[in-house]
């Protein structure tokens, strides 16, 4: 009897002992289960988020990535989100935190470094975002997204130097980035570099014929390096896709008043007259090239008309007085002359009309006296 309690209570033992391995074991497999039933959630309300922020839906999308987070405190791309939207709330200080969360979970991925570093650059904040950029180049030296967002730091720091110099590093890591040719190639023009340019720019519109900016910058690129045939062709395919924007009529008169198409280039002027009555500045063109063609009479009410919008035009003064001026209407050159002498642009020019103005009147005056 007593052998059989012993017995009794060593296979009671044994059951209870595999009865708790099996609970435990259950238990595990409810946690998996649930843990991975999180991630699945957490990921579509990932997924909803990022629909929100393309919808531009930032209040709606900041809850869904919160939402997320609460789900899968791991998932680094539900910060990035999350940044992103409260940036776009203009809640910076907030995205900041959830950027720098990111950088937290794993700072070996550059999301984290480029979104702070963003901060700072909308904030103007450009000494600080380059050294955020920085951070994160020391991790990943050939990011193209990082060297990206140090070359626009610089950019919008005004430094343009270094700015080309991140560009040319974030193409060199990626030669399809197409962002990186346009905004390098747009500093090369405006440093009018503009061979440079054009190598970059020509690599922006092969990626995208319609890219409509690229065309117009490389148009700038091909008339300021003389290559008129080319720029004429980019600004005729401007003109075709928006017919309505004057400065591209403006540009592809000066291109044709290069190439001796003086007739063409007026017709351009006038085109810009009628899709803008109320701005002088398609009388100005026109007046300007007819008095350089010594068409004087034709050029005066064009150029009348640029006073009446704007009174104290000093292009169309100086240009007034050019025409009397050749014309044998001395004071009058002068007097509208006088009225541009202070204008940085215009003044050199008002001056030697009232010079040469006041150099006719002398000679025509001893003709007249007999010293010659």
């Amino acid at each position: 009897m007593k052998r059989q309690c012993v017995q009794f209570l060593v296979s009671l033992g044994l059951c209870l002992m595999l009865t708790g391995c099996a609970v435990v074991t259950e238990e595990a497999d409810i946690s998996a289960d649930t843990a991975t039933a999180s991630k699945d959630e957490a990921e579509k309300a990932y997924n909803i988020g990022m629909e929100y922020l393309r919808n531009r839906l930032y209040v709606d999308a900041v809850g869904s990535f919160e939402k997320a987070i609460d789900l899968d405190p791991a998932c680094l791309l539900c910060y990035v989100g999350l940044g992103k939207a409260k940036a776009e709330l203009r809640a910076y200080d907030e995205s900041e935190v959830a950027y720098r969360s990111a950088i937290e979970l794993d700072p070996d991925r550059p999301e984290g470094y480029q979104g702070v570093g963003y901060l700072f650059v909308v904030r103007s904040m450009y000494s600080e975002a380059i050294e955020e950029y920085e951070k994160g180049l020391a991790v990943l030296p050939r990011d193209p997204e990082l060297l990206f967002g140090l070359g626009y730091a610089y950019e919008q720091w005004g430094k343009s130097e270094e700015a080309i110099d991140a560009y040319r590093r974030a193409i060199e890591s990626d030669s399809g980035f197409v962002s990186a040719y346009y905004r390098m190639g747009s500093l090369l023009v405006a440093g009018e570099r503009f061979e440079e340019a054009i190598s970059a720019l020509e690599q922006v519109v092969a990626a995208d014929t319609s890219d409509y900016d690229a065309h117009s910058v490389l148009g700038d690129a091909y008339y300021g390096a003389e290559r008129d045939d080319e720029a004429e062709r980019e600004f005729r395919w401007l003109i075709a896709h928006r017919p309505d924007q004057i400065s591209t009529h403006l540009k592809l008169g000066k291109i044709l008043e290069r190439k001796g198409r003086n007739n063409d280039a007026l017709e351009e002027y006038r085109m810009v007259q009628s899709i803008a009555p109320e701005d002088y500045i398609g009388f100005l063109y026109e007046g300007k090239l007819l008095t350089d063609m010594d068409r004087f009479v034709q050029a005066r009410p064009l150029l009348r008309r640029v006073l009446e919008l704007d009174p104290a035009n000093p292009g169309a003064r100086c240009l007034l007085g050019e025409g009397y001026l050749e014309t044998g209407a001395y004071d009058t050159a002068i007097a509208e002359a006088e009225k541009a002498v202070d204008d940085p642009t215009w003044g050199s020019f008002a001056r030697n009309i009232i010079a040469r103005a006041e150099a006719r009147k002398e000679k025509e005056r001893r003709e007249r006296e007999g010293w010659y």
